[in-house]
């Protein structure tokens, strides 16, 4: 057997990567017991996808320096981190990277002393650590390590041994924690980390030739879970990444500490993981916000979540996912379970995530304290799959509806987010229309969902919604088209000059049209409700659905809203604000208007 006296960048990415491996292929099984510190069926898939974040991330890398290749495991843990165990572990790469000596390789010795940083850094993360979890599996095998590292300077032989340590430590998490023992399980995120280290002993003996790997285990036994979890205090399992220059971790603790609990932290002062349950993410995302960029945001809802593990028939649950540019109540999206990905604002530096860290009234708000043109761009790919992930748990298909492409890139980007999605199906609409145009697009997906209507159903009722659909926009000014890019300078002057508003409406070929003009706002606001009405046709008792958005001018849609009823008694009306897809172009005041015959 070939002695392994050293652990360097490569060894230690390769380990990582086999660990991520072996827990994925459990990750169903950690699910099945999960009862701590809520029974939501998710610290499998939320263990094994950080894993899978951080393999993803290091694979491409070759780094022989041990010191910058714990660097770049911490960072991608910290950017990929998922769920409360997915939030200690990338902790405890961050504390076993500022524990190891800024050396190539490092011996038994150097890499017990990490350990234990490591795991004194993991129980920092948590605001009121509890014993017969993972921490406790984490501090009583790094502490075996420790202290065997001294007589033992071959890895290939302290790592198996420090395994034995981990799974007594394990066993006894029962004795350490009620709930886990009245389920008759171990605790999963615990169990978690006793696979990762299973999966970097495999790699070790493979490398040394000597055993075999461990053969997989035996099938967990299912934990006892309430039907109607009363452990639930908090409903959404709320992440935020922020981004910044020496955040206050201590501060941001002590005033979210007021917003929920499971509270953990990981990262540094400029990269900084927010994990906690609580009822109120939209306030804690505006809370975190005053610490740092927001780069990130994730909600799940626990209670659904606990709901679908007794659900027979998740798998024929069709989700519907959408982007930001949808302009629909925020209630109406929360009654229909419609998952949303945000695009990204600018003003000038400043970045936000739309209707996340910024509100469709801060954002007008700031039109009248800068002259910085905002701007708008498509989400990235990862922000998509952290979405879709998040649906796929209680879903067994998705219906993914969103922005013209012809408008923007995001559905290109909703498109490549889907591939790293596993076992579930996801099938992607172009609704071609933006704003409440999408909004009619995705209400009927996502109702037709709710009816129990399969995927192909309901992505042909999104298609065939999307076909239907008419849209019509009037803004009271150039000024904002102009700035924006989207009218060309000489022709906003002529414009200007003859006193010439649009009335912007979508191409059946999801292209940006003048459907006509008109002197004036108040006439293009004429001009624009006649176009809808002809789209709408003559009959007054049919039934139709109309939407109407507003920038910063509810009086205004409110006022269009009693004209279509007015005209339409039988129809559905509804009234959405704008967000900065629509109003960055059409600046405040700007109405949209559309119509599903």
């Amino acid at each position: 057997m070939i002695a392994i006296a050293y652990l360097d960048g490569n060894r230690l990415s390769r380990a990582v990567i086999a660990g991520a491996h072996f827990v994925a292929e459990r990750a169903e099984g950690l699910n099945k017991i999960n009862v701590f510190p809520v029974p939501d069926g998710d610290t499998g898939t939320n263990f094994a996808s950080t894993l899978q974040k951080i393999a993803a991330g290091v694979a491409r890398i070759r780094q022989r320096h041990l010191g910058e290749m714990a660097k770049t495991l911490a960072d991608q843990a910290v950017g990929g981190a998922r769920g409360n165990s997915g939030a200690i572990l990338a902790q405890f790469f961050c504390g076993f990277s500022e524990g190891l000596p800024d050396r190539p390789r490092a011996d038994p010795g150097a890499f017990g002393a990490a350990v234990v940083k490591a795991a004194e850094s993991a129980y920092a993360a948590i605001a009121r650590p509890v014993e017969g979890t993972i921490l406790t599996v984490i501090r009583d095998w790094a502490r075996y390590v420790a202290e065997r590292a001294a007589d033992v300077p071959d890895f290939g032989v302290l790592l198996p041994d420090s395994l034995k340590a981990a799974r007594i430590s394990l066993e006894n998490t029962p004795k350490q924690m009620k709930a886990l023992a009245r389920a008759g399980v171990v605790d999963a995120g615990a169990q978690g980390f006793v696979y990762l280290l299973e999966g970097i002993v495999a790699y070790f003996r493979e490398s040394a030739r000597s055993a075999p790997a461990p053969t997989a285990p035996e099938d967990i036994r299912g934990a006892i879970f309430d039907k109607t979890p009363e452990s639930i205090l908090f409903r959404y399992c709320t992440e935020v990444l922020l981004e910044g220059d020496a955040i206050d971790r201590d501060a941001l603790r002590r005033e979210v500490a007021l917003l929920g609990d499971s509270i953990v932290m990981a990262g540094g002062a400029s990269k900084l993981r927010l994990h906690i349950h609580t009822n109120e993410p939209e306030k804690l995302f505006a809370t975190a916000g005053r610490y740092a960029d927001v780069a990130q945001t994730k909600v799940e809802d626990m209670r659904a979540q606990h709901e679908s593990r007794f659900d027979k028939n998740r798998a024929a649950r069709v989700g519907v996912v959408t982007d930001s540019t949808c302009d629909l109540p925020e209630s109406m999206l929360e009654e229909l379970g419609v998952g949303v990905v945000p695009v990204r604002v600018y003003f000038g530096s400043e970045n936000y995530l739309d209707k996340v860290t910024i509100t469709p009234s801060e954002f007008y708000g700031r039109f009248a304290v800068t002259d910085v043109a905002p701007k708008t761009s498509q989400p990235p790919p990862a922000d998509f799959t952290q979405v879709y992930e998040n649906v796929a748990t209680h879903a067994g298909s998705i219906v993914s509806v969103h922005l013209g492409s012809h408008l923007s890139g995001t559905y290109q980007a909703a498109v490549v987010g889907a591939r790293p999605v596993q076992k579930t199906e996801i099938a992607h609409v172009d609704s071609g229309s933006v704003s409440v145009g999408l909004g009619l697009v995705v209400r009927a997906a996502a109702e037709a969902a709710h009816a129990g209507k399969s995927a192909a159903e309901v992505g042909e009722i999104a298609r065939d919604t999307a076909a239907r659909v008419r849209l019509f926009v009037a803004v009271p000014t150039l000024k904002h088209l102009v700035r924006g890019g989207r009218v060309s300078p000489t022709r906003g002057l002529v414009a200007k000059w003859l006193g010439l508003l649009p009335i912007l409406t979508i191409t059946p070929d999801g292209k940006v049209e003048a459907a006509a003009k008109a002197r004036g706002y108040a006439a293009a606001r004429r001009k624009m409700m006649r176009l809808l009405f002809d789209e709408a046709g003559e009959r007054v008792s049919a039934s139709r659905r109309f939407g109407v958005a507003h920038c910063d001018a509810e009086d205004s849609a409110e006022e269009l809203a009693r004209e279509i009823r007015a005209r339409y008694p039988e129809s559905d009306v509804l009234i959405a604000e704008c967000g900065p897809a629509l109003g960055a172009h059409g600046g405040p005041g700007a109405l949209a208007v559309a119509v599903l015959p």
